[in-house]
């Protein structure tokens, strides 16, 4: 009965490995938080709303920063100006928030999730204008 139960623990440990779960690849730690210093006297240059959920932040030394918002922002996207509220030392970081109207007397309060260094907002498209070409003219590469 022992040499039986000898044999069923070694046969269980030569397949462990087998019945394992396979290693998951390490996880990607977070990107570190950002600050800039002094935003409450003049560090912001500009920004730009992406969407409700968050916005680009460039400072004085034309860095750009993302802030992912906790929430939707409404009226975000078509603001034209906005408060950012930072902490006592004057930094926006990720304990900050912003504020805009959303109407005639309607404040929104809009607190940081994250606040992280960006390459900044996308390039926008450029537009392709549209050649009219006559009628019986051919594409360039095409016979006719």
């Amino acid at each position: 009965m022992l040499r039986h139960a000898a044999r069923s623990l070694c046969l269980g440990l030569a397949l462990l490995p087998v019945l394992a779960p396979a290693e998951s690849p390490p996880a990607q730690a977070p990107a570190p938080q950002a600050s800039i210093p002094f935003a409450n006297q003049g560090g912001i240059r500009n920004w730009k709303a992406d969407g409700t959920r968050g916005l680009w932040v460039q400072d004085n030394a034309n860095r750009w920063y993302y802030a992912t918002l906790l929430g939707p922002c409404s009226g975000l996207d078509f603001a034209h100006a906005l408060l950012f509220d930072t902490g006592p030392d004057g930094a926006l970081d990720v304990h900050s928030a912003i504020r805009l109207r959303d109407g005639p007397s309607v404040n929104q309060y809009c607190p940081f999730k994250s606040f992280v260094a960006s390459e900044g907002p996308p390039p926008k498209k450029k537009r392709k204008e549209a050649v009219q070409k006559p009628a019986g003219e051919a594409a360039p590469g095409t016979p006719g």
